[in-house]
C-alpha cells in the first residue's frame, strides 16, 4: 500500500508540474482565457497567468517532496483543481462543449467536457490520499520546499517574461497604402469576401492554417470581437481543408467573418510573412499588427475616431 500510495502522489507531482510546463510555451492562449472570462485585464492577465503556472509547480515539487500533505499540499491542490472546474463549467454553459480547455496548452487539446472527467478523477486521487495518506518528515525538506517555492513562482517570469516587459513600447507600424483590389477581389479563387472591405473600418488578417502564430492571434482576435464586436474584423485563410476545423476548434474563431484565399494572392499580399494584420480604412491600409502590437485599447481608439 505505500508503494502504491507513493507513487500515486509522485503521479499527481509529475501532473502538476507537466500541466503548468504545457501552458508556459506559449503562455498567449492561457493569457487570453482570462480576457476571456473577465477576471482579467490585458496588464494583469500575464501575471495572473504566470502566477497559476508557478503555483501548479510549487504543488507538484510539494507531492513530490512529500510536504505537509494534509495541511498544506492536498487543501492547495483540491482548492485548485474546484476554481479550474468552476471555470469549466462555466465554460460549458456559455460556449457549450467547444473548443480547447487549455489545460495543457496547445499540445494536447481537451474539450470542457473532457477536462471536467480529468479533474473528476484528479480530486479522486487527492481524497484518496487525504483520507489514508500520511505526511513524512526528514532533514532539509522545509529547506527544499521553501526554496522551490520561491524558484518555482519566480521561473515562470524568468523564462517566458510578460510582453509588456518583454517587448516594451511595441506599437503598430503605421503604413499607408492601397489595398489590392485585383488580389482580393478577382484572383482569390473561393470567390470575393462576403463584407465590402474597401469602404468603412475594418482589420483584416492573413493566416495560414498551421502557423502557431497565426493561431495565437486568432484566439486573440476572438476575445477582442467578443468584448467589442463593433470591431469589423476578417480573416483570409490559407491551408488544406483537412487542417480548418483543427484550426477553429482550437482557436474559438469560427464566428469571425473569413474566406480561403489561394497561395498565390495570399503570398503577394503577405510577403510570405504572417500572421499579417491590416488596419483598414475605405480600401487604404494604414497600420499594420503583429500579435503583440495589436492592443485593444488602440484599436477602440481607431475604430471610434470619425
Amino acid at each position: 500500500m505505500k508503494l502504491v500510495l507513493a507513487l500515486l502522489r509522485i503521479f499527481l507531482g509529475v501532473f502538476f508540474i507537466l500541466s503548468g510546463a504545457l501552458k508556459l510555451f506559449p503562455v498567449e492562449p492561457f493569457e487570453l482565457s482570462f480576457i476571456s472570462m473577465g477576471v482579467a485585464a490585458w496588464n494583469s492577465a500575464p501575471l495572473i497567468a504566470r502566477a497559476v503556472i508557478g503555483i501548479e509547480w510549487v504543488l507538484g515539487l510539494f507531492f513530490i517532496i512529500n510536504f505537509r500533505m494534509k495541511k498544506v499540499t492536498l487543501p492547495a491542490s483540491l482548492a485548485l483543481l474546484i476554481i479550474f472546474t468552476g471555470y469549466l463549467l462555466f465554460e460549458l454553459m456559455v460556449q457549450g462543449n467547444t473548443g480547447n480547455c487549455g489545460c495543457f496548452g496547445i499540445y494536447f487539446q481537451m474539450s470542457p467536457a473532457e477536462s471536467l472527467l480529468k479533474n473528476g478523477g484528479l480530486i479522486a486521487m487527492i481524497i484518496l490520499l487525504w483520507k489514508i495518506g500520511s505526511d513524512a518528515k526528514y532533514r532539509f525538506q522545509k529547506t527544499i520546499a521553501i526554496s522551490g517555492l520561491v524558484v518555482s513562482l519566480l521561473l515562470p517570469f524568468i523564462l517566458n517574461p510578460p510582453d509588456f516587459i518583454a517587448r516594451k513600447n511595441l506599437q503598430p507600424e503605421t503604413v499607408n497604402f492601397p489595398l489590392d483590389r485585383n488580389k482580393i477581389l478577382k484572383e482569390n479563387k473561393f470567390g470575393a469576401p462576403p463584407i465590402d472591405l474597401f469602404k468603412g473600418k475594418h482589420v483584416i488578417a492573413f493566416m495560414t492554417l498551421t502557423c502557431p502564430h497565426c493561431r495565437q492571434a486568432a484566439m486573440k482576435i476572438h476575445v477582442i470581437n467578443k468584448r467589442y464586436p463593433e470591431i469589423s474584423f476578417f480573416i483570409f485563410i490559407n491551408g488544406k481543408d483537412e487542417n480548418l476545423d483543427d484550426f477553429f476548434i482550437s482557436t474559438n474563431s469560427k464566428d469571425i467573418p473569413h474566406i480561403k484565399m489561394n497561395a498565390e494572392p495570399f503570398a503577394s499580399l503577405t510577403g510570405g510573412s504572417w500572421p499579417a494584420i491590416w488596419w483598414i480604412e475605405n480600401g487604404v491600409v494604414v497600420k499594420k499588427s503583429s500579435y503583440f502590437s495589436l492592443n485593444e485599447e488602440e484599436l477602440i481608439a481607431w475604430n471610434n475616431h470619425p
